[in-house]
C-alpha cells in the first residue's frame, strides 16, 4: 500500500539529459497537481551508461525511494527489447502515462567554419545512427560514444568533424553548453529515428494508482505510436524465421488523420528502408503493405 503523501517524488537518472527531461515533466505534473509539491530526485549513476538507467530507476521505485520515474522508452529497449508492458510487469512496475513525444529529427552539429572533408570522422550516441551515417557518408569513420554530452565534448576537442545526435536531446540540454556550434538540419529522408526515441514514459509501482496524478498528461498520438512501433517490429521478427535481419528500427508518426511509418533494417548485411503512409483509419492496410514488402525482401524479389 502506498503511503499518503502531499508531495510526489519524481525520480530521474542523474545525467544532464535526464535531469532536463525531469524538469520539463515536473512543470507539467505541477499543472495537474497544484495542491502537491513535485520534488525531483536524482538517482546517482553507478556505471555511467545508458544501460543502467532503467535498472536503477526500477530499484528506486521498488525500494520506495521515489514515487514515480520518468524515462525515455529507448533507454528501456537498450537493455530489454521486449514489449514495454512485459518489461515493466517483470520489474513490478506499471505505466502511469505516455508523455507527449518530442521531436525525432536527427541533426548534425558542426563547429563554426567547419567543412566536411572527403573522409570525415563523426561522433554519435548509438549504433543505430552509426549505420545511417555510414550509409550517407560511405567513406566516413564513426565513433559511438555513450551520451550526448560526451559526443559534444569529443566534437569540442577537435577529434571529430561533426556529431550526429537527436534534436530532442539538444533542445533539452542547456544551450550555453553549445555556444560556438551550428545546428544543421539533417536529411530527414536518410535518417530513421531509433525505436522509442524521444518518447518519455512516466512509471510507477504496479497497482499504485498514481495515474490520477498524471493521466491528463497522456498524449494519445504518442501512446498510439508506441504500441504500433512495437507491433510492426514484432511482426517483422516473426517473418524472419531464418534470422537474416540483424537490425530493425521502426518509427511511427501519428496525427489525428494520418499515419507515417519509416522502417530501417539490415538484411544479410545490406541496409533497406521502407516508408509508407496513409489515412490513420487504414492502419490494417498499411500494415499489410509493410508485411508484403518484408516478404519481398526476404524472398529476394525486392532490391535496394
Amino acid at each position: 500500500m502506498r503511503r499518503d503523501f502531499c508531495n510526489i517524488r519524481l525520480g530521474v537518472y542523474a545525467s544532464t539529459l535526464s535531469v532536463r527531461l525531469g524538469e520539463s515533466v515536473i512543470k507539467e505534473l505541477q499543472k495537474v497537481n497544484p495542491d502537491r509539491f513535485v520534488e525531483l530526485i536524482k538517482i546517482k549513476p553507478v556505471l555511467k551508461n545508458t544501460k543502467e538507467e532503467f535498472r536503477l530507476l526500477s530499484e528506486a521505485l521498488n525500494n520506495d525511494v521515489i514515487d514515480m520515474a520518468v524515462c525515455f522508452l529507448d533507454r528501456i529497449y537498450v537493455i530489454d527489447n521486449r514489449p514495454v508492458k512485459d518489461v515493466l510487469a517483470d520489474n513490478g512496475l506499471g505505466l502511469a502515462t505516455v508523455l507527449s513525444r518530442l521531436s525525432t529529427d536527427t541533426v548534425m552539429v558542426l563547429k563554426k567554419n567547419t567543412m566536411i572533408d572527403s573522409k570525415p570522422i563523426f561522433a554519435t550516441d548509438c549504433r543505430e545512427r552509426a549505420y545511417q551515417i555510414k550509409d550517407r557518408f560511405p567513406d566516413s569513420k564513426v565513433k559511438i560514444i555513450d551520451g550526448v554530452n560526451s559526443c559534444l565534448n569529443e566534437l569540442n576537442s577537435g577529434n571529430v568533424v561533426g556529431a550526429v545526435l537527436p534534436e530532442c536531446a539538444l533542445k533539452l540540454l542547456n544551450k550555453e553548453n553549445f555556444r560556438g556550434f551550428e545546428y544543421l538540419n539533417y536529411d530527414r529522408h536518410m535518417m530513421t529515428p531509433i525505436m522509442g526515441q524521444a518518447m518519455a514514459l512516466l512509471l510507477e509501482r504496479d497497482g499504485e494508482g498514481l495515474e490520477n496524478s498524471s493521466k491528463r498528461l497522456l498524449d494519445g498520438d504518442a501512446a498510439y505510436e508506441l504500441f504500433m512501433e512495437r507491433e510492426i517490429y514484432d511482426k517483422i521478427k516473426d517473418k524472419d524465421l531464418d534470422e537474416r535481419i540483424s537490425y530493425i528500427t521502426v518509427s511511427v508518426k501519428s496525427t489525428m488523420d494520418s499515419l507515417d511509418v519509416n522502417i530501417f533494417l539490415i538484411l544479410d548485411t545490406k541496409p533497406f528502408r521502407i516508408r509508407l503512409g496513409g489515412n490513420k483509419l487504414e492502419k490494417n492496410f498499411i500494415m499489410h503493405r509493410i508485411l508484403e514488402e518484408i516478404d519481398e525482401l526476404l524472398s529476394g524479389l525486392k532490391i535496394r
